[in-house]
């Protein structure tokens, strides 16, 4: 289903994380679900050839009742335990619950790939996942 979106493209990650949590806090957007998708050993996407779906972090939701997604290029996500933990302190103010794990550490990275799914009820790795 086609709906609304936001792009969230910045030069640095806590501006990014600031104008999710700001859309996040207005009272518009109830967010369900999120995805997040990297490759490692690639690094983040060329923005300008970037397909909807190739952003690292989409949270999808409603926006006023309507289908809309949250799609944001730049966040850090803190690997390896150094650098911001902005994705983290995006994904809980929505107020998905989070293993830390599952962001900061190579346990849920497969051949330098993670493609991490989340609802209001925890998170899966697709990678290793059967639905």
């Amino acid at each position: 289903m086609k709906c609304d979106s936001m792009n969230i493209i910045t030069a640095t990650s806590y501006m990014a994380r600031d104008i999710a949590i700001n859309v996040l806090r207005s009272g518009h957007f109830n967010p369900d679900e999120y995805t997040i998708k990297y490759n490692l050993g690639e690094g983040l996407p060329n923005p300008d050839n970037m397909k909807e779906d190739d952003y690292p972090l989409i949270i999808s939701g409603r926006y006023d009742g309507f289908p809309f997604e949250l799609r944001i290029f730049c966040a850090t996500a803190g690997y390896g335990g150094t650098g911001p933990h902005d994705m983290l302190k995006i994904l809980r103010t929505a107020g998905f619950p989070v293993n830390e794990e599952a962001i900061l550490t190579p346990n849920w990275s497969h051949d330098r790939q993670i493609l991490i799914k989340g609802t209001m009820f925890g998170m899966k790795d697709i990678l290793t996942s059967s639905f």
